[in-house]
């Protein structure tokens, strides 16, 4: 944070200008993007919001299991008719993978080794090794909610449309982010434009003192003419350290946010001191982000209510499937038994599940309707707001820049109006309060100018932002 001092304000815009930093409005689009934190913040919020995409695709990811499992058998069995003993190994491998039309596929193959001692009851010739190797597979279909993946397929759908949301939504951050940054740049050029200028003012009640001081000596001033001038140059001195104090404050305020460390003081390049109002056509509210906002979510909440048919059906799944299975005390053996397919298993069935009358069913389909109803009142208001907020800005526009010709008149007569009461003053032929007002008209009339120019410019950021063209960013 600078320390206020008058003498280094004074030093630094008089002597410093060799060793300015040279500031324009695109520096400070092209810094804020770049070095601002909140900026940051911008974008790594909206890279939280694309989470959402893995989640719902997440459905479709290939599934692999793998197990190995080993068991030692002597226990006991109650009939007695069990092996003394029993050495299983179990090893499985399965895959699944679910595509986007409801269907499910799962296949998996097993390999089973077993040592036993075997027990008194056991059948005569059974071989105390065996070897079982299977390949199942199983098909299953959602036919009718979720029937061959419609409501799979809406969500991914609808997640693409948050994720557009949440990108616009990004980028009106960035633009409001962009466009705060020019407030304080415009709010620095015109609290230094008044410090210079109260300087400057100072500078002449200067040289009106020096002046008075002369008559005074002479014996021909008024009585109290020297005191009231004197006032009012101490008077002065307060406003200039006023004016001073407030550029400090927005120019440190401006350099932090932009990560500019400096003790040089700031140029402000700003082109043209005042632009031609710019042509306003007739503005394609469609297509404004604000409006694509609203229009994204109403296209949510339809394709919501939509998908309250597939999801309010009954369950209803076919499945499909089996397994081909190969023994032998020789475990190559059981699985080329397995391989050749010669010991099939099939199957084939339904599964139904259904809620008779759900309240729960009915109650969702109600406020997916609501949130349609909703959503279209809301992309009413915004349309009728963006349409009123452009008018408005163009009429702004209009209105400073007329503000903004008038200033810098007015600026121009009340100067030409200073020079001629200072000679009539010096000619005594005018009371000195007159000159005063001069003098103080002509710093307001200063002040309004640099202040009317600022908004006036002002008003332009705000329709490019208004029109989506104040940043134009490519991520």
């Amino acid at each position: 944070m600078r320390l206020f001092s008058l003498a280094h304000v004074v030093v630094i815009l008089f002597i410093s200008e060799v060793y300015s930093v040279e500031l324009s409005p695109q520096v400070v689009v092209d810094r804020i993007l770049q070095k601002d934190p909140k900026a940051h913040l911008i974008l790594y919020k909206f890279e939280k919001e694309k989470i959402a995409e893995y989640q719902v695709k997440s459905k479709f990811d290939f599934g692999l299991a793998i197990k190995s499992n080993y068991e030692f058998d002597r226990a006991d069995s109650i009939t007695g008719q069990g092996n003394v003993e029993d050495d299983t190994l179990k090893n499985s491998l399965a895959l699944n993978k679910k595509i986007k039309t409801g269907t499910n596929f799962v296949v998996e193959y097993e390999q089973i080794a077993q040592k036993s001692i075997l027990g008194s009851y056991s059948v005569a010739g059974q071989n105390s090794a065996a070897n079982q190797n299977l390949f199942k597979f199983k098909l299953e279909q959602d036919l009718l909610s979720n029937y061959f993946g419609a409501s799979d397929r809406a969500n991914i759908e609808i997640t693409a449309k948050k994720i557009l949301i949440a990108e616009l939504a990004r980028d009106e951050e960035f633009e409001k982010l962009v466009l705060d940054g020019l407030r304080m740049f415009w709010s620095s050029y015109v609290a230094k434009a008044a410090f210079k200028e109260a300087l400057a003012t100072l500078d002449k009640y200067k040289n009106l003192v020096e002046f008075v001081q002369k008559k005074a000596r002479l014996n021909f001033t008024t009585p109290g003419e020297l005191a009231q001038v004197e006032a009012e140059y101490a008077l002065q001195e307060q406003k200039v350290k006023t004016t001073s104090l407030g550029y400090l404050q927005t120019i440190d305020q401006l350099l932090s946010t932009l990560d500019l460390k400096t003790e040089e003081d700031v140029d402000f390049v700003i082109g043209e001191i005042l632009p031609a109002v710019p042509t306003v056509g007739k503005i394609e509210i469609t297509h404004l982000r604000e409006m694509q906002v609203v229009s994204e979510r109403l296209a949510i909440a339809n394709m919501d209510l939509a998908k309250s048919i597939p999801d309010g059906l009954p369950v209803l799944t076919l499945s499909a499937g089996g397994f081909f299975s190969g023994v032998d005390s020789d475990s190559g053996k059981a699985l080329s038994e397995m391989a050749s397919g010669n010991r099939p298993n099939y199957y084939v069935g339904i599964n139904f599940q259904t809620v008779i009358n759900s309240q729960m069913l009915k109650g969702e389909k109600l406020n997916r309707q609501i949130a349609v109803w909703q959503n279209q009142k809301q992309k009413e208001e915004q349309e009728r707001s963006l349409i009123n907020q452009g008018k408005h800005l163009a009429r702004l526009i209009e209105i400073n820049y007329q503000l903004a010709q008038s200033t810098i008149k007015m600026v121009e007569l009340r100067e030409r109006s200073l020079k001629e009461q200072d000679v009539g003053f010096k000619q005594g032929r005018l009371d000195l309060n007159n000159l005063i007002r001069a003098y103080n008209d002509f710093f307001q009339a200063q002040l309004l100018r640099i202040k009317s120019i600022g908004e006036y410019h002002m008003a332009l950021n705000e329709l490019a932002a208004f029109e989506d063209k104040l940043v134009e960013r490519n991520l």
